[in-house]
């Protein structure tokens, strides 16, 4: 437990540190990528739960909680971009995708399970 209390945000952080908005070039691109990679995420979910046999809203809470699993995400984004894979643009709009999915996780789960 500690070690998750202290590395997982000292890891989230040393990773925004990286985060450049400054090469966003066009602010449409962050709505654009933020609602695709959602739906992608969130139909794929559903059809992992339905195949399953879930039903109602545990596809909902499947749905949400596959859009959340930030930590690995970011891990593969801070790789491919130390690699050179991933130029400073499509790392920040990975990670901004990644910190907002992440950060509304509580408030969606607690509107779709109630």
């Amino acid at each position: 437990r500690y070690v998750s209390d202290i590395f997982v945000p000292l890891y989230f952080s040393t990773a925004g540190i990286l985060v450049n908005f400054d090469d966003i070039s066009n602010p449409w691109v962050i709505p654009v990528i933020i609602v695709t990679s959602w739906i992608a995420k969130s139909l794929s979910g559903a059809f992992g739960a339905l195949v399953a046999g879930c039903h109602g809203k545990e596809i909902w809470a499947i749905m949400s909680c596959l859009n959340s699993k930030g930590l690995t995400e970011i891990v593969i984004l801070s790789i491919g971009y130390e690699a050179g894979l991933f130029n400073s643009q499509l790392y920040s709009l990975g990670f901004l995708y990644i910190l907002c999915f992440f950060v509304s996780l509580p408030v969606y789960l607690q509107l779709v399970c109630t």
